[in-house]
C-alpha cells in the first residue's frame, strides 16, 4: 500500500475521534494525562525536568501543581488537533472568539513588502495556520516527518486554501524569498531545532540553546516585517483567540513607514540586531540529562516536547528577574532543545 493510501486511512481513523464532543475529547485527554504521570512516560520526565531548568527556586509542589496542568494542557492540544483536522476551516474559525492584531496583518500584507510570521509551538498552531490563511496566501516551512506516511499526512491535513507547505530543505530558503519579494507572507516556526551548521548557539535559562538562524537572515535580507503570532485556548475550551504583534515592542531604533506602525530598521545598529539568532526556549531536556550541569547543552537530539518550558511559564506566576542571560525577543515564549556542542 502506498504512503499516500495509508496516509488516507490514518485520515479515516482520527474522523472517527474527531466526532466526540469537546467536553468528551477533553476528558479522553485528561486520562491520557493522567496515564503519562502514572507510567512516568516521556512526557512526563521531559516536562519534570523542563520545570526543573526553569523555576530551580520553586518550591517542588508547586512545580508539581505546573506538572499535572502542563501535561494536562499537552494531552488535550493533541486531541484538538486532530479533531481540527477533521473538520472544515470555516467550522474551525468559527471557534475564535477573540481575535487580536488581525489589522495589523492585514496591514502588512497590504503594504506589499512580504511579511515574515513566527510562530512557536505555543498554544494551537494548526488552528493559528487556518486563521492566517483566512486572511490571504501563506507559505509554511515544515519539517517534514521521517516515515513517507507522515509527510503524506501533513499534506493531508493542512492542505487547506491558500496554505503552501515549504519542507525545510536546502531549495526553501530560495521559495521563501521569492515568496517575500513577491508581496506574500511566509509563516516560520522560529523554535525548530537547525540542522548542524544552520544555526547558532544562544544562552537560556543558563544552558546553551542551538538556535535557527532563518528567520532572522530572512528579515535582514528581504526587509519583511517580523510579527510574533499564536493561538491560545480561552480557560477550558473550545474557545480559541489568535493574536498577532511586532517584534519591534518599544524598541525606539524601529520606526512606523508608509504602512503604518510596522516594524522598519533605519540605521545599522538595528539591520545587525535582526541578523542575530532570535535565543528560543528549551523544548526539552530529557531526564537522562539530569546529571549534567546547567551550563552544558544536552547531548540527545531525539528527545524533546514541545512548549513543555512554554507553557510552564505561561502556567506559572510573573517573577522578578533572577539575573540570567535573556533577550528581548524571548517575550512569546518559544521554546527549542539545546543539544549538542556548541563549536
Amino acid at each position: 500500500m502506498s504512503a499516500r493510501s495509508q496516509a488516507r486511512l490514518l485520515h479515516a481513523a482520527t474522523r472517527l475521534l474527531g466526532v466526540l464532543p469537546w467536553p468528551a475529547l477533553y476528558r479522553v485527554g485528561d486520562g491520557i494525562a493522567a496515564m503519562w504521570r502514572w507510567r512516568n512516560g516521556r512526557e512526563s520526565r521531559v516536562t519534570r525536568r523542563n520545570l526543573e531548568l526553569a523555576f530551580p527556586e520553586m518550591e517542588v509542589d508547586g512545580r508539581e501543581t505546573l506538572h499535572r496542568r502542563i501535561l494536562r494542557t499537552t494531552a488535550r492540544q493533541a486531541l484538538e488537533t486532530l479533531k481540527l483536522w477533521t473538520r472544515p476551516p470555516a467550522a474551525n474559525l468559527a471557534l475564535l472568539s477573540e481575535r487580536h492584531g488581525e489589522a495589523l496583518y492585514d496591514q502588512a500584507l497590504a503594504a506589499g513588502r512580504g511579511v515574515i510570521v513566527a510562530a512557536p509551538h505555543f498554544g494551537n498552531w494548526e488552528l493559528l495556520n487556518q486563521w492566517l490563511a483566512s486572511r490571504g496566501p501563506i507559505a509554511i516551512v515544515y519539517r517534514p516527518p521521517d516515515a513517507a506516511v507522515g509527510d503524506e499526512f501533513l499534506q493531508l491535513v493542512r492542505g487547506v486554501d491558500n496554505v503552501r507547505q515549504v519542507r525545510a530543505e536546502g531549495p526553501a530558503v530560495r521559495q521563501l524569498w521569492k515568496v517575500l519579494k513577491d508581496g506574500g507572507a511566509v509563516g516560520i516556526l522560529p523554535d525548530q531545532q537547525p540542522k548542524a551548521g544552520d544555526g547558532e548557539f544562544a544562552p537560556f535559562f543558563g544552558v546553551q540553546a542551538l538556535t535557527m538562524t532563518l528567520l532572522s537572515r530572512l528579515a535582514e535580507r528581504t526587509g519583511a516585517p517580523v510579527l510574533l503570532a499564536w493561538c491560545e485556548r480561552i480557560d477550558d475550551g473550545p474557545g480559541f483567540r489568535p493574536a498577532c504583534r511586532t517584534r519591534a515592542g518599544g524598541d525606539r531604533r524601529f520606526r512606523s513607514g508608509r504602512g503604518g506602525d510596522l516594524p522598519q530598521c533605519r540605521d545599522r545598529a538595528c539591520r545587525a540586531a535582526r541578523s542575530v539568532p532570535i535565543p528560543v526556549d528549551l523544548q526539552a531536556l530529557h531526564a537522562a540529562s539530569a546529571g549534567q550541569r546547567r551550563d552544558q547543552p544536552v547531548r540527545d537530539p531525539r528527545v524533546g516536547q514541545a512548549a513543555g518550558v512554554a507553557r510552564a511559564r505561561a502556567a506559572a506566576p510573573a517573577r522578578p528577574p533572577t539575573g540570567r542571560a535573556s533577550h528581548p525577543a524571548n517575550a512569546y515564549d518559544p521554546v527549542n532543545p539545546s543539544t549538542r556542542r556548541p563549536p
